[in-house]
């Protein structure tokens, strides 16, 4: 009777242990997807922000080529992953648009400003769609 009792417990003991080794699976795969996620949506938050800063850096470069030269009006610039295309329309009031584009992502900023006796004056700076 031993012999039936013992194969009896070493089946319980398999059956335990498969349903533990199931379980950790299951966090495992739950943790590893967790972590794929957050991983994919940090490098999208870091894409996006490098392309706003880029736009930002096309609009802060045109500001100083229009302190310069006041009939500049653009330009397209390579600005680290991202290429920046600045566009400068307007007389006396100057509306300058730089739109960023890296990878997947575009972010476009959009600025006015009044040239008048060699003063650059912003009245304007928003990020548009």
């Amino acid at each position: 009777m031993k012999n039936n009792h013992t194969k009896s417990s070493s089946g319980h003991i398999l059956i335990t242990l498969l349903i533990v080794m199931v379980v950790g699976m299951i966090i495992s795969t739950a943790a590893i997807s967790w972590v794929i996620d957050n991983t994919i949506g940090n490098s999208q938050t870091h894409q996006g922000l490098t392309a706003l800063t880029a736009a930002e850096s096309g609009i802060e470069n045109a500001m100083l080529l229009l302190l310069r030269n006041p009939d500049y009006s653009g330009e397209v610039l390579e600005i680290a992953d991202a290429t920046v295309t600045v566009t400068v329309s307007g007389s006396d009031e100057k509306t300058i648009i730089s739109q960023s584009i890296e990878n997947n992502y575009s972010r476009k900023i959009e600025v006015t400003a009044t040239y008048i006796n060699n003063i650059l004056t912003i009245t304007s700076w928003k990020e548009s769609i």
